[in-house]
């Protein structure tokens, strides 16, 4: 995952604008909302969690 990605969580479609070093325990993914513009942090397990239920 990089920063300008786009991929869908929970129903919507965002753009990745940040992410936790990898050093940090448990770490975060900054989302912003392509709709509505909002950001949200996610922890980023739940967004590769996603991904590989996908494959």
């Amino acid at each position: 995952m990089r920063i300008g990605d786009h991929i869908a969580y929970a129903g919507r479609h965002y753009v990745v604008r940040g992410v936790d070093p990898m050093g940090v325990p448990e770490r975060r993914a900054d989302l912003e909302d392509l709709e509505t513009g909002e950001t949200i942090r996610v922890p980023i397990a739940e967004l590769l969690d996603v991904r590989d239920s996908s494959v």
